[in-house]
């Protein structure tokens, strides 16, 4: 009897560690796929030009306006700054990072370093939030079994 209960609960774990992992994948393609893509790409195809800082939204995610030319054409574009927003002046010239072959998908941050913190992130988040709904779910199965 007591091998019965003890393949049920080591079954319960598997299916536990299984929807953590699918959960976690899940997460970390969807998150993963909205800025690590655009900075793989800066990253592959990068050219440097100067810009110029038009507004400054530091309390939007410490973001700014900015517009920069590419072979005499003016992109606009909303970058973020991150701590650095409330440095930023407007009127003065920054680096903008862009995509050769898609200058619409541009950065004024050193994309590496946005790259990186953009993995770390998704992984963070991967693996941590489908961790806490398990162990809900966990806690909440033993609450029911107790009553």
């Amino acid at each position: 009897m007591e091998n019965k209960n003890l393949l049920t609960v080591s079954i319960r774990h598997t299916n536990y560690l299984l929807a953590w992992a699918g959960m976690s994948l899940m997460l970390a393609l969807i998150v993963g796929s909205v800025n690590i893509p655009r900075m793989l790409g800066i990253i592959k195809n990068e050219r440097v030009v100067n810009g110029e800082v038009l507004e400054k939204h530091c309390h939007d995610h410490g973001s700014a306006r900015v517009s920069f030319n590419v072979n005499n054409i003016t992109f606009y574009g909303k970058m973020h700054f991150g701590n650095d927003c409330n440095e930023a002046i407007v009127g003065s010239i920054i680096k903008i990072y862009y995509d050769s072959t898609d200058p619409n998908k541009s950065s004024a941050l050193d994309p590496v370093d946005v790259l990186y913190k953009e993995i770390l992130m998704v992984a963070i988040m991967a693996i941590s939030f489908p961790l806490f709904i398990i162990l809900c779910g966990i806690r909440l199965e033993e609450l029911s079994l107790k009553t």
